[in-house]
């Protein structure tokens, strides 16, 4: 009986030391996914190449798209020390933005982008 036990428990154990992410490279459990949300203080601390997923709130300007942890209240909303989003246009944005001005934003928004030198670069949403 003691051999039964001893071999259920081993078994039990090497179960347990599977990969679950087999093939991934960050550590999400998924491949080629970025793992859990990240600031985007977080993200300017990020090294240049790395595949993140960021959450703030989104600004588009015909300057460019930024993303930074909270909206200035002004009318429109600015986007104070964003991190500048290369690569994303108005048809990535979720129906419920508001527009006015010239200018597009979001309050909650999440993003997959690569970090680059000046900021990110938009992968997918």
């Amino acid at each position: 009986m003691n051999k039964n036990l001893a071999w259920l428990v081993a078994v039990v154990a090497l179960t347990g030391c599977g990969s679950a992410g087999a093939g991934s490279t960050d550590g999400s459990g998924s491949v080629g996914g970025p793992a859990a949300a990240v600031t985007v203080e977080e993200a300017r601390s990020a090294q240049v190449g790395d595949r993140l997923r960021v959450r703030g709130a989104l600004v588009l300007e015909p300057a460019g798209a930024a993303i930074c942890d909270a909206l200035a209240e002004s009318y429109p909303p600015q986007c104070p020390n964003g991190l500048s989003v290369q690569g994303l246009d108005e048809r990535t944005l979720p129906p419920d933005a508001a527009s006015d001005g010239g200018v597009t934003w979001v309050e909650q928004f999440e993003l997959i982008a690569e970090r680059t030198e000046d900021g990110l670069r938009y992968v997918d949403g």
